[in-house]
């Protein structure tokens, strides 16, 4: 057979703009569907265990949320006149009273950049027992004067007839957790302390050791 016979159809073609398009074997694209990768903020006793699955490097590690850390003197000084309408912690009575925070902030562990450059912030014994201190002090000049205040303008004793009402105004204002009105969740153990002062020494002593309580709680403490 003629070659340039077989050749000319096919340069006909071309010319005709009849070109032979090759098969299209491009996959189809891969959808994946969304995952929301956020979790709840809210803080429980199994979170963010139970928010998995996570990859970890070591796979055993476990996963843990962020470290509780011990407020600092600082943070308190500022904190406790915010939360108890300008009371703060003194030492000493009359003209002599001084600032606690100021007068101790060595021993609890505050650094004054010239024997310490580094804040101190261990739970030690030390620290509880000036925060007691603190606390004790702050609660009985604050339960005082909310004894002079109407029920709108205190700072502790929110309701001299409900109980529950002022400790869930308490627990939300210095561990920024909520219970709902009617609910007593989490306010059990300071109803029963409140109960047992009341009826050994009165409403005053008992909201002082409620305050007391709640101020020294590592829910106040701890961030």
């Amino acid at each position: 057979m003629n070659r340039l016979a077989f050749v000319a159809p096919l340069a006909a073609l071309t010319l005709w703009g009849c070109d032979v398009q090759a098969p299209n074997t491009t996959p189809d694209p891969v959808i994946v569907p969304y995952v929301d990768p956020t979790v709840p903020d809210h803080w429980t006793p199994t979170t963010p265990t139970d928010q998995g699955p996570v990859d970890l490097d070591p796979p055993q590690a476990p996963l843990e949320g962020k470290v509780a850390r011990r407020i600092t003197i600082d943070q308190l000084r500022q904190s406790i006149p915010a939360l108890f309408d300008g009371i703060t912690w003194t030492i000493g009575t009359g003209r002599n009273a001084r600032e606690g925070f100021d007068q101790l902030s060595g021993s609890l562990g505050e650094a004054d950049y010239i024997q310490a450059t580094n804040e101190n912030l261990e739970p030690t014994p030390l620290f509880a027992k000036f925060m007691d201190d603190m606390a004790g002090d702050v609660c009985a000049k604050a339960v005082a004067r909310d004894a002079t205040k109407p029920e709108g303008d205190r700072v502790v004793v929110a309701s001299d007839s409900d109980v529950a009402a002022s400790l869930r105004f308490l627990r939300l204002k210095l561990h920024g957790i909520y219970v709902p009105a009617g609910n007593t969740e989490g306010l059990e153990p300071y109803l029963e302390l409140h109960q047992r002062l009341f009826e050994s020494d009165g409403a005053n002593t008992a909201w002082i050791g409620v305050c007391v309580a709640m101020l020294t709680a590592p829910e106040m403490m701890t961030y």
